[in-house]
């Protein structure tokens, strides 16, 4: 395989909001330094999701990057902007605690992500390739584009180990 990174993530998204982890931050890292997408780093989960609802309602599509244990240090964020005030973000995480995750300080990061996107009303849907990946982020897309939810867009290990064979 390889992949062509300036296309893995899909037209319509402007912005990528990220909180670099040792994951999806390399894979992020070679998309945005291959295309003309405009890269905002932050140091917290909670300013990813405010900036991206920010960005949202100046009329540009965000996307934020973040390890998916970032859905609770940012929950506040998220009732406040996306649940309370309807303002939808989309966001791509690793699956961290995923089935086989050898970390012991990641098994509840799974669990803990499942139930906090059931909580807030935030569909979730899994990439295992680069094709659902892209897929996966046009249908957040539109989803984000009705402005009554946010989306969530999980890299499961298996598709970030063939990013990562490249990146070698």
């Amino acid at each position: 395989m390889t992949t062509r990174w300036a296309e893995l993530l899909p037209a319509g998204i402007q912005v990528v909001v990220a909180v670099p982890d040792s994951l999806l931050g390399p894979v992020v890292a070679r998309v945005v330094a291959t295309s003309t997408l405009e890269y905002v780093q932050v140091v917290h989960e909670s300013q990813a999701v405010a900036v991206a609802a920010g960005m949202g309602l100046a009329g540009q599509q965000a996307l934020i990057c973040m390890e998916n244990s970032g859905l609770r240090a940012a929950a506040e964020t998220i009732a406040r902007l996306t649940v309370l005030h309807q303002i939808p973000v989309l966001a791509l995480t690793a699956h961290r605690g995923e089935f086989g995750d050898p970390n012991w300080w990641a098994q509840d990061h799974s669990h803990h992500m499942s139930g906090l996107a059931t909580l807030f009303g935030i569909p979730t849907r899994a990439a295992s390739s680069t094709a659902e990946l892209t897929e996966a982020l046009r249908a957040g897309i539109a989803l984000t584009g009705t402005r009554m939810r946010s989306a969530l867009v999980v890299a499961t290990a298996g598709l970030l180990r063939e990013l990562h064979r490249e990146l070698d």
